[in-house]
């Protein structure tokens, strides 16, 4: 039975309007003068009449985006105050607007040096988006990352990569920031770790299975890949080697290593990603308690029982 839904040529056509004498209308677009939302948001807040153009629903929204603009001219305290009046007003269940105002205040914060405001409140977030899909959990755990780095906060910045590459974990950016953290984390610990030769090599352990795995990923797409991202991944596996050989692990230890996560890697399959992505996080990374067992102790199980001696007891948690 058809319907008549088809469109018909002449419903594609586009009509310019004409006038009387048949002459083509020209278009009216709408003029803004530059930061006009901030003589808006003036006018806004003073209950001025030239104010009421401005749908109520669009303030918290007019409020973000001259925290954006003042943002991008680094004039940070600024930004912040525009940003901290939207987010008075936005409401809750705007889920991914608050969580871009929220990393933007965060970055406006750590830029303006009030470092405990920007930690505090990426911590804030990442357990207010605890329940929330995969995709926020991540991103609010990554913004916690960065903003941990910019903080020289090293300890909590490899807990949360650590979460990261068990959400993720064949994201290779994850794995080589993860490695890097760990030696930072070795080059800012107090002494008693640094001249701790077991502990040390834990670390050094840690560190070898992430360059790895972020080498095998990267070489796993070469194949596929377009001649710019080969190009691309054939310079980050050199730099990666240049990393792996800098660890003082053996030369045995380093292909177990290799051995084991490429077999890891096969077994799982790269192209299940997005399944293992999904099922991981509830078990992995929110309960932590779950019969005394903690993200780390979880994370060694799965990616460096390779080395014998590395069990989940015997590693410290970071």
């Amino acid at each position: 039975m058809d319907l008549g839904l088809a469109f018909d040529d002449e419903d594609l056509e586009f009509v310019k309007k004409k006038d009387k004498e048949g002459r083509a209308g020209t278009y009216c677009a709408r003029m803004l003068k530059p930061i006009w939302f901030d003589s808006v948001l003036e006018s806004h807040l003073k209950g001025s009449p030239c104010a009421t153009d401005l749908d109520p629903e669009q303030v918290p929204h007019t409020f973000k985006m001259s925290g954006d603009y003042h943002y991008h001219q680094q004039n940070f305290d600024k930004a912040a105050e525009q940003y901290l009046a939207s987010l008075d007003i936005l409401p809750h269940n705007y889920v991914a607007v608050r969580q871009d105002i929220t990393e933007s205040l965060c970055r406006c914060y750590i830029y303006s040096g009030h470092t405990e405001k920007s930690l505090q409140l990426a911590r804030n977030l990442v357990k207010e988006l605890m329940k929330e899909d995969v995709a926020h959990q991540r991103q609010s755990l990554i913004l916690l990352c960065t903003v941990c780095e910019l903080a020289e906060r090293w300890e909590e910045c490899v807990e949360c990569l650590e979460k990261l590459c068990l959400m993720q974990p064949y994201y290779a950016h994850f794995w080589n920031q993860l490695g890097d953290a760990y030696l930072k984390l070795l080059e800012h610990s107090d002494s008693s770790l640094i001249n701790d030769d077991e502990s040390a090599r834990k670390y050094h352990i840690k560190r070898l299975t992430c360059y790895i795995r972020a080498k095998l990923l990267h070489q796993a797409i070469i194949g596929t890949a377009s001649c710019f991202i080969r190009l691309r991944n054939v310079s980050l596996i050199d730099k990666l080697e240049n990393k792996i050989n800098t660890i003082p692990c053996s030369p045995e230890e380093k292909v177990l290593a290799t051995e084991f996560t490429q077999q890891e890697i096969e077994t799982q399959g790269i192209d299940s990603k997005d399944s293992v992505e999904e099922n991981c996080l509830p078990e992995t990374v929110l309960a932590e308690s779950k019969n005394n067992t903690t993200h780390s102790d979880l994370f060694y199980q799965r990616f460096c029982s390779w080395c014998p001696s590395t069990t989940s007891q015997e590693i410290p948690n970071t």
